[in-house]
């Protein structure tokens, strides 16, 4: 771990061409690879329903569901 912090540490501070390269690639790969608004929207609605779903059990209210979950 110490190695990797040395070598951090001594790696030369960026200029702004570097980050403006960096900037550059990180939004080509977002046009590229990122996700559709659709594909962003449908897994904002997955994430809230399992938010839903595991709320009562995280906050340790009585799940309804739980003897479901353990029988299937």
């Amino acid at each position: 771990m110490q190695e990797v912090e040395t070598t951090l540490y001594h790696l030369p501070k960026p200029s702004k061409q570097h980050i403006d390269s960096l900037e550059q690639l990180l939004q080509r790969v977002r046009a590229e690879q990122g996700l559709s608004a659709k594909d962003l929207r449908d897994r904002q609605e997955v994430a809230a329903q399992v938010d839903e779903f595991l709320r009562p059990v995280v906050k340790g209210e009585k799940d309804l569901t739980s003897n479901h979950i353990r029988n299937t």
